[in-house]
């Protein structure tokens, strides 16, 4: 989506996933065009650590990372989404990204978002389960919660691509791992470090999108080729060969169009900044100070 989409874009309304509030915001995105229609896509990877003293006290995925561990130390897997390049985005207007594609249009609704057709099949989550139990915080904590964030990722991005169910996720894993968190950001947990030097360590300030809360970052968003291919055996996944050859080309990174760059949430949302914060995930985590103090803020997108 083409707002700020952080699990870890205005307000349409509030879901309440096991013990989870979700706020989803949703603008500017176009519903039930045909799938495979978009140009490029984008790879949206959370900090953790940040989410977690700040909206997602107390959730699930937060208790689930222990410090130290890939998800207290890397960045995590978002989502994989369908975008629009400045063209055609020109060409769509209001619309910058599609959502919600071909069949699995009445999945916007709240009140369909539960019903079988959109979900994503139990098979792929099972053959995905220990992938994500480590990279992906996120979608390991709502993996048998109808309805939850793997549904949520599946119905309205995955239905614009054009690939299986498996090939999605497959492919989103691939961009993960090609991407990686850079040395810099790993070597300053805990500390500040500048805006810039962040950008740099991805290319250049056109290869990056960044989100922060306040003067702390919280998301980055890069932008990769469009590329088709058929099912692919989860088994290739840490092959890059193989899945690669599975769906035709390498996957590449590339500059990220203006309407990624100057989205209304991510514009100068941590260039105002000269430095920003990378937080530690805590020894102990703090618990949510509402009623519930199970309930942690997922911002579904």
């Amino acid at each position: 989506s083409g707002e700020m989409r952080s699990p870890l874009s205005d307000l349409s309304h509030l879901l309440v996933i096991s013990g989870l509030l979700a706020i989803c915001c949703v603008t500017a995105q176009e519903t039930g065009v045909p799938a495979g229609t978009f140009d490029l896509y984008v790879l949206a990877e959370g900090w953790a650590p940040e989410w977690c003293l700040t909206q997602g006290k107390g959730s699930a995925e937060c208790t689930s990372i222990k410090p130290g561990s890939f998800a207290a130390t890397h960045f995590t897997l978002h989502g994989l989404w369908p975008q629009y390049n400045d063209t055609t985005a020109a060409a769509r207007q209001p619309y910058r990204f599609p959502q919600f594609c071909g069949g699995f249009a009445s999945c916007s609704r709240r009140s369909q978002k539960k019903l079988p057709h959109c979900r994503a099949p139990a098979d792929v989550k099972s053959r995905f389960q220990h992938l994500w139990q480590r990279i992906a915080p996120a979608y390991s904590a709502t993996l048998n919660v109808s309805g939850g964030f793997i549904d949520h990722e599946y119905a309205r991005h995955g239905s614009c691509s054009g690939l299986s169910a498996v090939a999605y996720f497959a492919l989103m894993a691939r961009a993960f791992f090609l991407s990686d968190t850079p040395k810099l950001v790993r070597q300053h947990i805990g500390r500040e470090v500048s805006v810039a030097a962040i950008q740099n360590a991805y290319g250049g300030p056109n290869m990056v999108a960044m989100s922060c809360r306040g003067p702390v970052l919280s998301q980055i968003e890069t932008c990769w080729t469009k590329v088709t291919g058929a099912d692919v055996d989860t088994s290739s996944l840490f092959d890059a060969a193989a899945v690669d050859e599975t769906f035709g080309s390498s996957m590449r990174r590339m500059a990220c169009p203006e309407n990624v760059l100057r989205d209304l949430h991510y514009d100068d949302s941590c260039e105002k900044y000269d430095k920003v914060l990378i937080d530690r995930m805590p020894l102990t985590m703090p618990t949510d100070d509402s009623d519930n103090s199970t309930a942690g803020v997922a911002i579904l997108a």
